[in-house]
Formats: structure tokens, sequence, C-alpha cells
């Protein structure tokens, strides 16, 4: 239902999956991602968080960290959140997301630099 649009919809069957069962770590992957994709960074963090207490040995809470820290422009957390999934496991689009937010965090501390000259 998501990737039509229907986010709704989505948001919907994530709350009936969630009441059934709250540490359904599908479910809360699912809450986190609808989160991001509303603009709710903070509450997907807060989610993001709760599944990495629930699912320790998995990269999705932090990738959802690092995802909703990159939201909400604090690059430098971000990379430490995609670092920590790293350690976890391996994956490129992990390594991309680490990338940005390492070129993002350079390329706002070079502006500050410059904004002091």
């Amino acid at each position: 239902m998501e990737a039509a649009g229907d986010l709704q919809g989505a948001e919907e069957n994530l709350t009936k999956a969630l009441a059934l069962n709250p540490d359904n770590p599908d479910a809360i992957y699912g809450q986190a991602t609808l989160e991001l994709r509303k603009g709710h960074a903070a509450q997907a963090l807060e989610l993001a968080r709760k599944l990495q207490k629930r699912s320790p040995k998995s990269t999705f809470g932090f990738t959802l960290e690092g995802d909703a820290l990159a939201a909400q422009k604090q690059y430098g957390a971000a990379a430490q959140a995609y670092e920590n999934a790293l350690k976890i496991g391996s994956s490129g689009t992990i390594m991309q997301r680490l990338h940005r937010a390492q070129a993002s965090a350079g390329g706002l501390r070079q502006r500050r630099d410059l904004a002091g000259h």
C-alpha cells in the first residue's frame, strides 16, 4: 500500500500490526519509515531507538537513526549512527548513506569556517 502512495492505508495497517504485537520489528521499522516520509523525524528517531533495543543485532535501527538524524540536518550524529550499523553488517546502501552524511557534515563545517573569516 505504501508503494502505491496510500500513506493513510499503510499507517492504518501498521497501527493494527503494532496493536497485535508492539514489539514486532518489521512493524516498528515500517512505522519509522512512514514517519520519515511524513516529515516527522523526531518520531522516527524515537522508533529507531526502540528498534535498536528490540533487535540490537540488526542494522535497521541504526540505519533509521541515521536517516532521522540526517533529516534533522544532524549529519555528524547521522554518520555515527551509520558507522554503528556498519559494525553490525556491511551494506552498500549504508555505506552510501554514511558517505553522504560525512560529506554533508564536512560541507557544513566548511561553510561555517568560511562564514567566520
